[in-house]
């Protein structure tokens, strides 16, 4: 309730209230009923009474139909993929470097070994005995080709688990699109007559 704009309190209403001369405008509301308006004009030493209707309730329009939750990347009937972390990615390919780094090592150490067998046969014969006095060198020989080899078979079987756990982390990552076509690649040891190296086969 406000009179003249002003908030009538609960207090106030039906007592006898004092105010000036002159035209006062009343005015009755409530949540969901629409406001009654009323004036009156007091004449000064006369009282005057300003009875409020019963409200009328506003007319039901029904629930505000709720908008349907859009999506921007949903719209055109396509669904954006959230982004795709390469991380795992990465993971595979410094694994797969280092393995095939492991494995040029361990060829490297074979290729070492062999060398070092060679001499140690033009030194002591096929059968490697060796003489007094070629006993030590000879003796030498054979064990760095023994040591290198070891250290030759050590590196490549490191290597190739490397390759095997790179690749397998490579290839399992997620793709961004599920229309991306499937790659692989393996790394396999060459050995020519010139030297060893690495061989790199696949499909991207």
């Amino acid at each position: 309730m406000q009179r003249d704009g002003v908030p009538v309190s609960a207090a106030e209403l039906g007592i006898a209230l004092y105010v000036d001369p002159g035209m006062h405008e009343v005015t009755a509301s409530a949540p969901g009923f629409e406001p009654v308006t009323k004036q009156v004009t007091l004449v000064e030493g006369k009282t005057e009474t300003v009875a409020i209707p019963d409200l009328t309730p506003k007319p039901d329009t029904g629930p505000t139909p709720k908008q349907p939750d859009t999506d921007p990347s949903q719209q055109a009937g396509h669904r954006l993929s959230p982004p795709v972390s390469p991380m795992r990615k990465y993971i595979g390919l410094g694994a797969g470097g280092a393995g095939v780094v492991m494995v040029g090592v361990g060829l490297l150490f074979g290729s070492q070994a062999l060398s070092k067998n060679d001499e140690a046969k033009k030194l002591c014969g096929d059968d490697l005995a060796c003489s007094s006095a070629e006993f030590d060198e000879g003796k030498q020989l054979i064990s760095d080709g023994r040591s290198k080899a070891t250290l030759s078979t050590v590196f490549v079987v490191a290597g190739g688990a490397a390759l095997v756990a790179g690749a397998v982390v490579f290839l399992t990552a997620p793709r961004a699109r599920a229309r991306e076509q499937a790659t692989g690649a393996r790394i396999v040891p060459v050995i020519r007559s010139s030297g060893a190296g690495i061989g790199l086969a696949g499909t991207f």
